[in-house]
């Protein structure tokens, strides 16, 4: 709704004089600073700024109110509801007959804003998805299985320079999923997200930790079902010896 009215942040923002600046007594040089007037995140309780940035973490379409009770789990759902209520009126959200959405302007917005604790703020949201991506890989239902990887697309970029074990293993799950998907394009993507894992996994643990097991195993699979052979191959020689490495003692 904001852009369709000519409201644009960052590199499409652009200096404008209209009735909001004059109304709010504030200076606005550009529509970030109106959007920065209009929309001031000091003016929400701290519960209603928590939601909506988890709300921002998602793709801005409608979600309902159960799926949305179901993903993040809210301590008291009638509580919940009522703040995403409140977030409507107030015009953070914008409310559908049977659920919620956020305005791709206003999901920019509360990204940028937050950008000091956006993990901290969707860590446990992170952690669902970790979860829900790792049983969808049991499902045989094509319709369900893959319910949660467009979902998820978003945090991929958001989040996409976290070296952060919990990010390394919702990567390897969705990865896991992507590949089950099938097509070049999945697998591709999929590849690319075990490499940042691997990456990650190696920062935090070493490159010759038993941790680095699981995704360079699951790489080596992507590189396989892609034929790229020498690479695959080049995977196999770094973890055999880590794998002998950290076999139980008593494995013959």
């Amino acid at each position: 709704h904001l852009e369709k009215k000519g409201l644009f942040l960052e590199q499409r923002s652009f200096k404008i004089t209209t009735d909001y600046t004059a109304n709010v007594h504030k200076e606005g040089k550009n529509t970030d600073a109106i959007l920065s007037i209009l929309y001031d995140f000091s003016k929400l309780e701290e519960t209603e700024r928590h939601w909506l940035v988890n709300m921002a973490l998602l793709p801005a379409t409608n979600h309902t109110l159960v799926f949305l009770v179901g993903l993040f789990t809210p301590d008291d759902k009638y509580t919940f509801g009522e703040i995403l209520g409140r977030l409507a009126e107030k015009g953070w959200l914008i409310s559908e007959e049977d659920g919620y959405r956020i305005s791709p302007v206003i999901q920019q917005l509360a990204l940028k804003k937050h950008q000091a604790t956006l993990w901290d703020d969707g860590m446990e949201l992170v952690r669902k998805l970790t979860d829900l991506l790792a049983l969808e890989q049991d499902k045989d239902n094509i319709i369900t299985k893959f319910k949660w990887i467009p979902i998820s697309q978003p945090m991929v970029g958001i989040y996409g320079h976290r070296k952060d074990p919990l990010f390394s293993d919702f990567l390897n799950n969705r990865a896991l999923v992507l590949k089950d998907l099938g097509g070049e394009v999945n697998l591709l993507k999929a590849k690319e997200h075990l490499q940042k894992a691997l990456a990650s996994d190696i920062e935090n643990f070493g490159e010759f930790s038993g941790a680095i097991l699981i995704p360079s195993w699951n790489l080596f699979g992507i590189c396989y079902q892609l034929k790229q052979y020498p690479e695959a191959g080049g995977i196999i020689k770094k973890i055999f010896p880590i794998s002998e490495q950290n076999l139980p003692d008593t494995h013959p």
